[in-house]
Protein backbone atom coordinates (compact mmCIF):
# COMPACT_ATOMS: atom_id res chain seq x y z
CA UNK A 1 0.00 0.00 0.00
CA UNK A 2 1.27 3.16 -0.82
CA UNK A 3 2.84 6.04 1.88
CA UNK A 4 1.98 8.81 -0.59
CA UNK A 5 -0.20 11.54 0.94
CA UNK A 6 0.63 10.43 4.52
CA UNK A 7 1.73 13.12 7.07
CA UNK A 8 5.01 11.18 8.28
CA UNK A 9 5.41 8.34 5.37
CA UNK A 10 5.53 5.05 6.66
CA UNK A 11 3.57 6.02 10.07
CA UNK A 12 -0.10 6.14 10.40
CA UNK A 13 -2.40 8.36 13.63
CA UNK A 14 -2.21 6.26 16.69
CA UNK A 15 -6.58 5.53 17.61
CA UNK A 16 -5.84 6.90 20.80
CA UNK A 17 -9.57 6.71 21.40
CA UNK A 18 -10.18 3.26 20.45
CA UNK A 19 -6.73 1.97 22.67
CA UNK A 20 -8.06 0.03 25.87
CA UNK A 21 -6.23 1.02 29.22
CA UNK A 22 -4.61 -1.57 31.37
CA UNK A 23 -3.47 -3.64 28.36
CA UNK A 24 -0.81 -5.39 26.90
CA UNK A 25 -0.62 -3.35 23.31
CA UNK A 26 1.63 -5.67 20.18
CA UNK A 27 3.19 -2.58 18.04
CA UNK A 28 5.51 0.04 18.70
CA UNK A 29 4.07 3.65 19.76
CA UNK A 30 5.81 6.55 18.14
CA UNK A 31 5.64 10.51 19.37
CA UNK A 32 6.34 13.01 16.63
CA UNK A 33 8.70 15.81 18.27
CA UNK A 34 8.74 19.00 16.35
CA UNK A 35 11.62 20.39 17.61
CA UNK A 36 13.93 17.87 15.35
CA UNK A 37 10.81 16.19 12.98
CA UNK A 38 11.46 12.76 14.31
CA UNK A 39 9.40 10.33 15.43
CA UNK A 40 10.71 8.68 19.29
CA UNK A 41 10.00 5.75 20.58
CA UNK A 42 7.41 5.96 22.85
CA UNK A 43 6.08 2.42 23.84
CA UNK A 44 7.76 -0.84 23.12
CA UNK A 45 5.96 -3.62 21.34
CA UNK A 46 4.25 -5.56 24.09
CA UNK A 47 3.96 -3.09 27.04
CA UNK A 48 1.08 -2.03 29.11
CA UNK A 49 -0.60 1.31 28.32
CA UNK A 50 -1.49 2.22 32.06
CA UNK A 51 -4.31 4.18 32.95
CA UNK A 52 -2.25 7.79 33.51
CA UNK A 53 -0.25 7.55 30.56
CA UNK A 54 -2.91 6.45 28.84
CA UNK A 55 -5.50 9.51 29.80
CA UNK A 56 -2.11 11.87 29.21
CA UNK A 57 -1.96 11.01 25.99
CA UNK A 58 -5.51 11.98 24.92
CA UNK A 59 -3.81 15.77 26.09
CA UNK A 60 -1.19 15.44 22.66
CA UNK A 61 -3.33 12.90 20.51
CA UNK A 62 -1.84 14.37 17.29
CA UNK A 63 1.33 13.53 18.15
CA UNK A 64 1.49 10.16 18.24
CA UNK A 65 1.80 7.31 15.13
CA UNK A 66 2.15 3.61 15.09
CA UNK A 67 4.31 2.06 11.84
CA UNK A 68 2.13 1.26 8.81
CA UNK A 69 3.18 -2.29 8.89
CA UNK A 70 1.85 -2.87 11.98
CA UNK A 71 -1.99 -1.90 10.79
CA UNK A 72 -3.18 -5.82 10.54
CA UNK A 73 -1.44 -6.16 13.81
CA UNK A 74 -3.29 -3.15 15.62
CA UNK A 75 -6.75 -4.08 13.47
CA UNK A 76 -6.17 -7.40 14.84
CA UNK A 77 -6.04 -6.39 18.48
CA UNK A 78 -8.94 -3.57 18.74
CA UNK A 79 -11.43 -6.70 17.46
CA UNK A 80 -10.45 -9.21 19.55
CA UNK A 81 -8.98 -7.84 22.74
CA UNK A 82 -11.54 -7.94 25.64
CA UNK A 83 -12.88 -4.81 26.79
CA UNK A 84 -13.02 -6.23 30.59
CA UNK A 85 -9.69 -7.79 31.09
CA UNK A 86 -6.11 -6.96 31.99
CA UNK A 87 -3.00 -8.51 31.46
CA UNK A 88 0.19 -7.84 33.12
CA UNK A 89 2.75 -7.41 30.10
CA UNK A 90 6.51 -8.62 30.82
CA UNK A 91 7.73 -5.72 30.08
CA UNK A 92 6.64 -3.57 33.47
CA UNK A 93 7.61 -2.59 36.91
CA UNK A 94 5.40 -4.99 38.11
CA UNK A 95 7.41 -7.65 37.46
CA UNK A 96 10.48 -6.29 39.51
CA UNK A 97 10.34 -7.71 42.96
CA UNK A 98 12.90 -4.92 44.60
CA UNK A 99 9.76 -2.65 42.76
CA UNK A 100 6.34 -4.36 43.78
CA UNK A 101 6.84 -5.21 46.94
CA UNK A 102 3.81 -6.96 46.84
CA UNK A 103 1.41 -4.25 46.32
CA UNK A 104 -1.67 -4.86 44.78
CA UNK A 105 -3.52 -1.60 44.26
CA UNK A 106 -2.52 2.26 43.24
CA UNK A 107 -2.42 3.14 46.73
CA UNK A 108 0.02 0.52 47.83
CA UNK A 109 2.45 2.06 44.20
CA UNK A 110 2.35 4.77 45.57
CA UNK A 111 3.04 4.58 49.05
CA UNK A 112 5.93 1.99 47.97
CA UNK A 113 7.56 4.66 45.49
CA UNK A 114 7.57 7.35 48.25
CA UNK A 115 9.80 4.99 49.90
CA UNK A 116 11.87 4.39 47.06
CA UNK A 117 11.74 8.44 46.70
CA UNK A 118 13.18 8.74 50.43
CA UNK A 119 15.72 6.42 49.82
CA UNK A 120 16.94 8.12 46.12
CA UNK A 121 15.88 11.86 47.02
CA UNK A 122 15.86 12.67 51.12
CA UNK A 123 12.08 13.03 50.07
CA UNK A 124 9.82 12.48 52.77
CA UNK A 125 6.17 12.33 52.57
CA UNK A 126 4.33 13.61 55.62
CA UNK A 127 1.64 11.25 56.16
CA UNK A 128 -0.65 13.86 58.30
CA UNK A 129 -0.52 16.29 55.74
CA UNK A 130 -3.86 16.99 53.96
CA UNK A 131 -1.95 17.06 50.34
CA UNK A 132 -1.14 13.24 48.46
CA UNK A 133 2.17 12.43 47.80
CA UNK A 134 1.81 13.68 44.61
CA UNK A 135 1.53 16.80 45.90
CA UNK A 136 4.02 16.70 48.27
CA UNK A 137 6.36 15.32 45.94
CA UNK A 138 5.74 18.17 43.13
CA UNK A 139 5.98 20.66 45.61
CA UNK A 140 9.62 19.65 46.01
CA UNK A 141 10.45 19.26 42.35
CA UNK A 142 8.95 22.85 41.96
CA UNK A 143 11.21 23.96 44.71
CA UNK A 144 14.46 22.97 43.29
CA UNK A 145 13.81 24.23 39.38
CA UNK A 146 13.05 27.83 41.36
CA UNK A 147 16.42 27.38 43.38
CA UNK A 148 17.90 26.85 39.83
CA UNK A 149 16.08 29.41 37.80
CA UNK A 150 17.33 31.63 40.76
CA UNK A 151 20.95 30.75 40.28
CA UNK A 152 20.62 31.61 36.31
CA UNK A 153 19.35 34.99 36.66
CA UNK A 154 22.65 35.88 38.46
CA UNK A 155 24.84 38.18 36.63
CA UNK A 156 28.34 36.11 36.11
CA UNK A 157 30.19 33.80 33.81
CA UNK A 158 28.33 30.46 32.70
CA UNK A 159 31.99 28.73 34.51
CA UNK A 160 31.10 30.90 37.93
CA UNK A 161 27.94 29.81 37.24
CA UNK A 162 28.63 26.20 37.38
CA UNK A 163 30.89 26.58 40.59
CA UNK A 164 28.28 28.62 42.49
CA UNK A 165 24.98 25.84 41.46
CA UNK A 166 27.54 23.17 43.51
CA UNK A 167 26.44 22.67 46.74
CA UNK A 168 24.08 25.50 46.75
CA UNK A 169 20.90 23.71 45.71
CA UNK A 170 19.30 23.29 49.45
CA UNK A 171 17.43 19.67 49.34
CA UNK A 172 18.56 17.12 51.73
CA UNK A 173 20.10 13.55 50.65
CA UNK A 174 22.41 12.90 47.77
CA UNK A 175 23.09 16.27 45.87
CA UNK A 176 23.75 14.62 42.51
CA UNK A 177 20.24 15.09 41.05
CA UNK A 178 20.02 18.66 42.25
CA UNK A 179 23.50 19.50 40.66
CA UNK A 180 22.55 17.81 37.46
CA UNK A 181 19.16 20.06 37.42
CA UNK A 182 21.08 23.23 38.26
CA UNK A 183 24.05 22.56 35.66
CA UNK A 184 21.48 20.87 32.78
CA UNK A 185 19.71 24.21 32.87
CA UNK A 186 22.67 26.47 32.52
CA UNK A 187 24.17 24.65 30.10
CA UNK A 188 20.87 25.15 27.77
CA UNK A 189 21.06 28.86 28.54
CA UNK A 190 24.08 29.40 27.85
CA UNK A 191 24.19 27.75 24.27
CA UNK A 192 20.93 30.32 23.33
CA UNK A 193 17.40 28.27 25.19
CA UNK A 194 15.67 31.16 26.72
CA UNK A 195 12.12 30.16 26.93
CA UNK A 196 11.72 29.61 30.48
CA UNK A 197 8.71 27.11 30.04
CA UNK A 198 11.53 24.71 28.48
CA UNK A 199 14.51 25.82 30.79
CA UNK A 200 12.00 24.69 33.83
CA UNK A 201 11.28 21.19 31.84
CA UNK A 202 15.28 20.59 31.68
CA UNK A 203 15.83 21.20 35.31
CA UNK A 204 12.67 19.55 36.38
CA UNK A 205 13.80 16.28 33.60
CA UNK A 206 17.30 16.54 35.07
CA UNK A 207 16.31 16.61 38.91
CA UNK A 208 14.15 13.37 37.90
CA UNK A 209 16.30 11.97 35.35
CA UNK A 210 17.72 8.91 38.09
CA UNK A 211 14.57 8.61 39.95
CA UNK A 212 14.24 5.08 38.12
CA UNK A 213 17.14 3.64 39.83
CA UNK A 214 15.02 3.86 43.27
CA UNK A 215 13.43 0.88 41.59
CA UNK A 216 16.66 -0.73 41.09
CA UNK A 217 17.96 -1.94 43.98
CA UNK A 218 21.06 -1.25 43.81
CA UNK A 219 23.97 1.26 45.78
CA UNK A 220 23.28 4.90 45.06
CA UNK A 221 26.54 5.91 44.73
CA UNK A 222 28.52 2.84 43.69
CA UNK A 223 29.70 3.32 39.49
CA UNK A 224 28.62 1.56 37.02
CA UNK A 225 32.22 0.05 36.57
CA UNK A 226 31.73 -1.98 39.70
CA UNK A 227 28.05 -3.41 38.75
CA UNK A 228 28.17 -7.16 38.31
CA UNK A 229 26.22 -8.52 35.07
CA UNK A 230 23.34 -8.95 37.09
CA UNK A 231 23.43 -5.97 38.77
CA UNK A 232 24.35 -3.99 35.55
CA UNK A 233 21.23 -5.28 33.65
CA UNK A 234 18.97 -4.06 36.56
CA UNK A 235 21.06 -0.68 36.10
CA UNK A 236 20.18 -0.22 32.55
CA UNK A 237 16.31 -0.56 33.29
CA UNK A 238 16.16 2.84 34.90
CA UNK A 239 15.56 4.62 32.06
CA UNK A 240 12.12 2.90 31.27
CA UNK A 241 11.46 2.57 35.07
CA UNK A 242 11.62 5.96 35.81
CA UNK A 243 9.13 7.04 32.92
CA UNK A 244 6.97 4.22 34.01
CA UNK A 245 7.48 5.34 37.87
CA UNK A 246 6.51 8.96 37.01
CA UNK A 247 3.05 7.76 35.29
CA UNK A 248 2.61 5.57 39.03
CA UNK A 249 2.97 8.62 40.78
CA UNK A 250 1.02 10.50 38.58
CA UNK A 251 2.97 13.81 38.72
CA UNK A 252 2.04 16.17 36.81
CA UNK A 253 5.13 16.73 34.68
CA UNK A 254 5.44 17.71 30.86
CA UNK A 255 6.24 15.46 27.87
CA UNK A 256 9.23 17.29 28.04
CA UNK A 257 10.40 16.08 31.31
CA UNK A 258 9.62 12.15 30.76
CA UNK A 259 11.34 12.28 27.30
CA UNK A 260 14.55 13.37 29.26
CA UNK A 261 13.87 10.70 32.24
CA UNK A 262 13.56 8.44 29.22
CA UNK A 263 16.39 9.68 26.91
CA UNK A 264 18.86 10.50 29.37
CA UNK A 265 21.04 7.28 28.93
CA UNK A 266 21.22 7.44 25.06
CA UNK A 267 24.56 7.89 23.08
CA UNK A 268 24.89 9.76 20.34
CA UNK A 269 26.67 7.14 18.41
CA UNK A 270 24.87 4.22 19.44
CA UNK A 271 24.99 1.63 22.38
CA UNK A 272 22.80 3.20 24.79
CA UNK A 273 19.46 2.54 26.15
CA UNK A 274 16.69 1.94 26.43
CA UNK A 275 16.00 2.35 22.87
CA UNK A 276 19.56 2.33 21.23
CA UNK A 277 18.18 6.40 19.83
CA UNK A 278 21.25 7.99 17.97
CA UNK A 279 22.13 11.14 16.25
CA UNK A 280 18.85 13.64 16.02
CA UNK A 281 16.89 10.90 17.22
CA UNK A 282 17.79 11.89 20.57
CA UNK A 283 15.90 15.01 22.32
CA UNK A 284 18.74 18.03 22.90
CA UNK A 285 17.96 18.55 26.81
CA UNK A 286 18.18 14.78 27.16
CA UNK A 287 21.84 14.83 26.26
CA UNK A 288 22.43 18.27 27.87
CA UNK A 289 21.47 16.35 31.04
CA UNK A 290 23.68 13.25 30.79
CA UNK A 291 26.56 15.90 29.63
CA UNK A 292 26.02 17.31 33.22
CA UNK A 293 25.39 14.10 34.88
CA UNK A 294 29.16 12.88 33.51
CA UNK A 295 30.27 16.40 34.85
CA UNK A 296 29.02 15.87 38.55
CA UNK A 297 29.90 12.44 38.94
CA UNK A 298 33.78 13.69 37.76
CA UNK A 299 33.78 16.43 40.26
CA UNK A 300 32.37 13.91 42.65
CA UNK A 301 35.05 14.80 45.84
CA UNK A 302 33.67 11.88 47.59
CA UNK A 303 35.51 9.53 45.11
CA UNK A 304 38.96 9.04 44.02
CA UNK A 305 41.13 10.98 42.05
CA UNK A 306 37.90 13.55 41.08
CA UNK A 307 38.85 16.73 39.00
CA UNK A 308 38.00 20.41 38.89
CA UNK A 309 35.36 21.83 37.13
CA UNK A 310 37.66 22.77 33.99
CA UNK A 311 39.37 19.14 33.69
CA UNK A 312 35.87 17.23 33.89
CA UNK A 313 35.04 19.45 31.06
CA UNK A 314 37.94 18.68 28.48
CA UNK A 315 37.88 15.03 29.91
CA UNK A 316 34.87 14.89 28.56
CA UNK A 317 35.58 16.65 25.09
CA UNK A 318 38.85 14.37 25.25
CA UNK A 319 36.78 11.44 25.57
CA UNK A 320 34.56 12.21 22.87
CA UNK A 321 36.54 12.30 19.98
CA UNK A 322 39.21 9.69 20.83
CA UNK A 323 39.75 7.93 17.89
CA UNK A 324 38.30 4.51 17.33
CA UNK A 325 35.58 5.11 20.12
CA UNK A 326 32.20 6.12 19.79
CA UNK A 327 30.94 9.73 20.43
CA UNK A 328 28.75 9.72 23.84
CA UNK A 329 27.22 13.11 23.25
CA UNK A 330 26.94 14.85 19.92
CA UNK A 331 30.25 16.74 18.70
CA UNK A 332 28.21 19.85 17.59
CA UNK A 333 26.53 20.52 20.95
CA UNK A 334 29.60 19.80 22.59
CA UNK A 335 31.58 22.12 21.33
CA UNK A 336 28.53 25.16 21.90
CA UNK A 337 28.99 23.94 25.40
CA UNK A 338 32.66 24.58 25.35
CA UNK A 339 32.53 28.02 23.25
CA UNK A 340 30.30 29.19 26.31
CA UNK A 341 31.85 27.96 28.57
CA UNK A 342 35.60 28.95 28.29
CA UNK A 343 35.02 31.82 25.89
CA UNK A 344 34.93 34.48 28.67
Amino acid sequence: MSGSGEKHPGFLPLPIDRLPANRVVPIEMYIYMPMNGKMLLYKEEDAILGPARHARMHEFRERFYFRREDLPKLEAFLKSAPDDEDILPSKTLANNPHFLANATTKEELQKRSAELLFNHFGFNADPGSQSSLTDQMQRQINQVTEDVLEVLEVDAGVLDKLKAILGSIEISGWNHSANVAGMSALLALSIGYTDKELLRDIAAGAYLHDIGLSTCNLPLRSRELDYSAADTELYRQHPAAGLELLEILELPVSENVKIIVYQHEEKFDGGGYPANSTGADIFEPAQLVAIASRLDHLIRTDQPGFLTLDEAMRKIGEENTASGRPAEFSPMLLNQIFDAVFSA
